[in-house]
C-alpha cells in the first residue's frame, strides 16, 4: 500500500517541530501540490541548509519548569491548584473558583460583551431584527418552523464563580436582542439552573453531558416535540481529560467528563467532519443522523457550532436531537441560514443555533452549505469565521 499524501495541518507541524517555525502559506501550498508522504518531507526537511543551521545554532537555556501544580479540583487540595486568578500563557483563560476555567480572552469580547462594555457595531441592531424576520419569513414559505438559540456562554450561567466580580455597566449583545427587539431569542441560562446541578464543564467552554440533555429538553415546546424531555436516558460513561481551556495551562488541567456512544440510537448518513477537520476547519462542516425508530418522524436541520456538533467524545445538542427525530442535518455555521438546503432536506423544523461570544456579530443573511465545505476542500485551507459574520 503506498503512503498517503500529507495534509496541511500535518506539514505545519513538521515545519514547526523540526525547523521551529510555522511555514508560510505559499510553502505549505507548494508541498500540497508536491502531495508528499511523511518519508518524503522528512527528507526534504533534514537535508535542507535550514535544517543544518538551525542544528548549529546554539539554542538558549531552557526556562525552568513550572512550579507543579495539582491538576484537577479537588476542595482539599485547591492550595496546591493553579491559584484562582491565574491566567493561561496565552491569556485565553482565567482561572476561577471550585475548579471552573473561564473563556476571558480571545476575539469574540466576551468579558466585554457580558459587562456591557461591548460597542455595538453600526446597524447591528437593525442588521440582526431585519435578517432574521426574513429568515422567518422564509420558513413560513418552506412551511417549517424555527427556532433561534443563543446558548449561554459559562461567565453568564456561572458569574460568581469568576475569580473576582464583574461591573456590569450595560447589557450584553443578547440581552439587548431580547429587549429591544421582538425576536423570539432563546437564551436559556436560569432554565439550564434549574434543569441541571452542573451545567458546565469545568475546564471546557461546553456544557456538561447533563447541560446538553437539558438544554435539548429546553427546545420541547418551541419545536412541539414533547419527545425531547427525555431524549436519552442511557447512563453516560467517565473518562478524564482536559477541555478546550484546561489544556491551554501547565500542567493541564483536568477533569472527569461523560461521554456515550457518538450516535445513540441513529446511525451517519453523511458525514464530512474528518475531511474539514483535517485542514483545520469546522465551517461547513456537514453531519446528517438518521434514526430508524424515531419517535418524531420529523426532519430538522441545525445550523450551529461546536455547542450543537457530536462527536466520540463530546455529544452536544444534534445527539439528543438525533434520539428523538427521523433525521437531523447539521451544517457547522453559527446562526447560519440556507433556505436551499431546509428545502431539499424536507424540513419541517430549523434551529438556528450560536455560541453567545458570536451574538455580537451580525450574521449573514444567507449562505451556501455545500459550497461552504467544497470551498474548504478545495482550497485544502480553513474557512474564517467571517465566513458566517458579516455582509
Amino acid at each position: 500500500m503506498s503512503a498517503r499524501p500529507l495534509l496541511r495541518n500535518e506539514i505545519m507541524a513538521l515545519y514547526e517541530q523540526l525547523l521551529g517555525r510555522t511555514p508560510a502559506d505559499a510553502e505549505v501550498d507548494a508541498q500540497l501540490e508536491a502531495a508528499p508522504d511523511l518519508q518524503m518531507l522528512l527528507r526534504v526537511i533534514v537535508d535542507s541548509p535550514e535544517y543544518a543551521l538551525r542544528l548549529a545554532t546554539p539554542r538558549e537555556q531552557s526556562p525552568p519548569p513550572p512550579p507543579a501544580r495539582v491538576n484537577i479540583h479537588h476542595a482539599d487540595l485547591a492550595e496546591w491548584a493553579h491559584p484562582v486568578g491565574a491566567e493561561s500563557e496565552d491569556g485565553v483563560a482565567t482561572v476561577g473558583r471550585d475548579g471552573y476555567l473561564f473563556l476571558t480572552g480571545g476575539t469574540n469580547a466576551n468579558v466585554a460583551q457580558f459587562t456591557g462594555r461591548w460597542t455595538a457595531p453600526d446597524g447591528w441592531l437593525d442588521a440582526w431584527a431585519t435578517g432574521v424576520a426574513k429568515r422567518f419569513a422564509d420558513l413560513e414559505r418552506l412551511g417549517a418552523r424555527g427556532v433561534l438559540l443563543v446558548v449561554p456562554d459559562k461567565l453568564s450561567i456561572l458569574p460568581e464563580l469568576l475569580h473576582e466580580p464583574l461591573e456590569v455597566v450595560g447589557p450584553s449583545p443578547v440581552r439587548r436582542l431580547q429587549d429591544e427587539t421582538d425576536l423570539p431569542v432563546l437564551h436559556p441560562v436560569h432554565e439550564l439552573l434549574a434543569t441541571t446541578a452542573e451545567p458546565c464543564m469545568r475546564t471546557d467552554s461546553h456544557l456538561t453531558f447533563e447541560g446538553n440533555r437539558a438544554l435539548a429538553s429546553l427546545l420541547a415546546d418551541p419545536l412541539e416535540a414533547p419527545a425531547l424531555r427525555d431524549a436519552w436516558s442511557g447512563t453516560p460513561r467517565a473518562y478524564l481529560a482536559a477541555g478546550d481551556l484546561g489544556r491551554r495551562f501547565a500542567p493541564p488541567v483536568v477533569e472527569v467528563m461523560r461521554h456515550t456512544d457518538p450516535l445513540g440510537n441513529a446511525r451517519m448518513s453523511f458525514d464530512n467532519a474528518a475531511e474539514v477537520m483535517g485542514v483545520g476547519g469546522h465551517i461547513g462542516l456537514r453531519q446528517v443522523l438518521v434514526n430508524d425508530h424515531a419517535p418524531d418522524p420529523r426532519t430538522i436541520v441545525v445550523f450551529g457550532d461546536s455547542y450543537a456538533f457530536s462527536g466520540p467524545g463530546y455529544q452536544g445538542l444534534v445527539f439528543f436531537l438525533a434520539q428523538v427525530f427521523a433525521e437531523v442535518h447539521f451544517v457547522w455555521i453559527p446562526f447560519g441560514w440556507d433556505p436551499e438546503y431546509v428545502r431539499r432536506a424536507g424540513a419541517q423544523l430549523v434551529v438556528f443555533q450560536g455560541a453567545e461570544r458570536f451574538a455580537g456579530r451580525v450574521p449573514r443573511p444567507r449562505v451556501d452549505a455545500r459550497a461552504l465545505a467544497e470551498e474548504t476542500l478545495a482550497r485544502k485551507r480553513a474557512l474564517g469565521i467571517e465566513t458566517a459574520f458579516g455582509a
